[in-house]
């Protein structure tokens, strides 16, 4: 998942959206700019948050399998 934080308006609707909770909209105490932060451990693809911003600031990309992905596919 990468996003394009200058474009996000902070609606929240990607971490509402985000079933693994992988996303947090952070409103930072002096009133400047909205950020997201996305934990992409938590983070599965599914692209929730995609299809709900309205912005477009999200975009699913391919990762690198990592060592627990590669056992999880052995083990089927």
């Amino acid at each position: 998942m990468v996003a394009r934080p200058d474009d996000c308006i902070g609606c929240g609707g990607c971490a509402y959206a985000c079933p693994y909770l992988a996303i947090e909209v952070m409103q930072p105490p002096d009133g400047g700019a909205v950020s997201i932060a996305i934990d992409a451990t938590l983070c599965a693809g599914c692209g929730a948050c995609v299809r709900v911003c309205p912005q477009d600031v999200l975009e699913l990309v391919a990762r690198p399998a990592s060592h627990t992905d590669v056992c999880k596919e052995s083990e089927r």
